[in-house]
């Protein structure tokens, strides 16, 4: 279990006991990931100013990358994106570093999460943002005024965001806004996916809609 509170701690699962822990990779709000390759696990975390990667099972920094903002990263293949007050960013990851292979001013972040499906990494805080990673090109950007700590989702079909007292559904091709719906969210509060539902948390109850009959 990797968690970071203050620092990075990683656990044993079945007992709770300190495996490691790295007191110079700090952070509080954002979530370590894990990234698999050539057969080994990392650990991807940090939040001041940068992002490292350590060896899951020894702790070992392996490398790191300027990176700042309090979001956490996503992880697709080989591909990590990163949303900040600056935009959005995709890396290239290899066991050697992170390379900066694309980025936008577009999509940027107070704490809501990128995301990434194949070579294309979306944002939904702020404002929706799609930027392709093997081009580097901004593919399209809108609907300014999205709740910047909310992190979008990827759903039968749609970029589910939430902004302006509503549920927003938008093409991930386009950026067109496909449907929306009022709803009372909590703020810091991320929509979630399961079995053709969208389950989000409002200020007085959990909401549940079927949005599998709309792919």
């Amino acid at each position: 279990v990797f968690i970071l509170v203050g620092r990075l701690v990683a656990l044993d699962a079945a007992t709770g006991k300190l495996l490691w822990e790295r007191k110079e990779i700090p952070g509080f709000s954002s979530s370590p990931v894990t990234w698999h390759h050539g057969g080994k696990t990392y650990v991807i975390a940090g939040e001041s100013r940068e992002r490292c990667a350590v060896d899951a099972a020894t702790g070992e920094i392996v490398w790191r990358v300027p990176s700042s903002g309090s979001s956490t990263p996503a992880i697709g293949g080989d591909l990590m994106a990163v949303a900040n007050n600056q935009g959005l960013a995709a890396f290239r990851l290899s066991p050697q570093g992170a390379e900066k292979i694309a980025g936008t001013p577009k999509g940027g972040s107070k704490g809501g999460s990128p995301l990434v499906a194949g070579d294309r990494v979306y944002s939904g805080t702020f404002e929706a943002a799609c930027l392709d990673a093997k081009s580097g090109s901004l593919l399209w950007s809108a609907h300014r005024g999205l709740d910047g700590y909310s992190s979008a989702i990827l759903a039968c079909g749609k970029l589910w965001c939430l902004g302006k007292g509503a549920l927003i559904a938008v093409d991930p091709e386009t950026g067109k806004e496909l449907a929306t719906t009022r709803v009372d969210f909590l703020k810091c509060g991320s929509p979630a996916f399961a079995n053709g539902k969208l389950f989000l948390r409002t200020r007085k109850a959990v909401v549940c809609y079927d949005i599998a009959g709309d792919s």
